[in-house]
């Protein structure tokens, strides 16, 4: 069901050959593929922490330098960039989930409040969250028979 949300509904679930937020797969210079999987792991999986360039670059074994070079190459982002458009897809995913309020889904993907989320949101999507899950919400099927 996730899987087709993503597709109708304009948000990049976890990064797959043809999502904007894969790695360019012949980066010359780039991260090795065991590295980018490591590092993408680690981002979904700790989303709502922060998540240090330095703290991935350990994870990649190379220097914080080495390894944002080598990570705008290979993702064709700066590091910081790609974890917030992770966030900003997570938040996209649990918006179309339930009806959570959206400060506790900006905080649930590590974002500081909901007007940090509603900014993110807007630069990356174009629209405000609220907006945005007006336009996408769909009621689940037991409550239309109701």
């Amino acid at each position: 069901m996730l899987a087709l949300a993503a597709e109708n509904h304009g948000f990049a679930p976890s990064p797959g050959p043809a999502s904007p937020l894969a790695p360019h797969p012949h980066a010359k210079g780039g991260l090795a593929p065991w590295q980018v999987r490591k590092v993408a792991a680690h981002v979904d999986a700790n989303l709502n922490d922060a998540i240090a360039v330095g703290e991935l670059a350990a994870l990649a074994r190379l220097s914080v330098s080495q390894f944002s070079r080598a990570f705008k190459q290979s993702f064709g982002q700066a590091p910081h960039n790609y974890v917030m458009a992770r966030r900003i897809a997570r938040a996209q995913a649990l918006m179309l989930d339930d009806r959570e309020p959206l400060s506790q889904i900006a905080v649930a993907v590590g974002l500081a409040d909901q007007a940090h989320l509603s900014k993110l949101f807007r630069r990356f999507v174009g629209e405000t969250p609220r907006a945005w899950r007006r336009a996408n919400w769909e009621e689940p099927a037991t409550a239309m028979a109701a």
